[in-house]
């Protein structure tokens, strides 16, 4: 017994191996209830060529270029000495996370180095020993571009001297920005340690 087919218009399909575009009626399917994930699978035309094949949906996630979560968070967790007058990069010892391999708890800690090219938020918060000479500075110095965003305040005398700056930044593969400080209170000054101490960066978009 021979088996005819109709499209949604009541139309007999010639070929069940050739539907036309127009003849797809997907609405009165079921929903899939659920999130899509990486092995849920697509139709596709292969090349525009007329040969339909399947693709998993990480297949789509790879092209439209959502790559996932690229960030870092460092923190110092000892003090460190900064000389007078000398713009000085701060190590950074300790991660919070790390999605990307953008930094190294030994070897040039100093640095978060962009794995992806993209553009990053970078942020850095510092606290300097309290003393109320002269100014307290963080520089956000990129590995080719030199000094990208800066912030200076006046020293206090009787507490912490808490600076903060942030900026977003369009960063090639294996470039690199350091935490850079300085101060001129006239002698030597500790930045201090603890996870508030910290280092960060996060591509925001290609």
């Amino acid at each position: 017994m021979g088996w005819t087919f109709y499209n949604s218009s009541g139309e007999a399909l010639t070929s069940f191996g050739d539907v036309a575009l127009g003849d797809i009626d997907i609405d009165g399917g079921t929903d899939i209830g659920a999130a899509i994930v990486d092995a849920d699978l697509f139709i596709v035309d292969d090349g525009a060529g007329g040969t339909n094949r399947k693709t998993a949906a990480s297949r789509i996630a790879t092209y439209i270029g959502t790559d996932g979560d690229k960030s870092v968070r460092v923190y110092d967790g000892s003090t460190q000495s900064i000389s007078n007058a000398t713009q000085t990069a701060v190590a950074f010892d300790t991660e919070t996370f790390d999605t990307d391999v953008m930094h190294d708890n030994s070897t040039n800690n100093a640095r978060l180095t962009a794995k992806t090219a993209g553009k990053y938020l970078v942020t850095a918060h510092v606290g300097f020993a309290a003393d109320g000479t002269g100014v307290r500075e963080i520089h956000l110095n990129h590995s080719v571009a030199g000094d990208i965003a800066v912030i200076s305040r006046n020293a206090e005398a009787n507490r912490t001297n808490y600076v903060s700056v942030a900026t977003v930044y369009a960063m090639d593969v294996d470039e690199y920005v350091t935490c850079q400080v300085y101060q001129n209170s006239g002698g030597s000054l500790n930045v201090l340690n603890g996870v508030w101490h910290s280092f960060q960066m996060a591509k925001i978009s290609g």
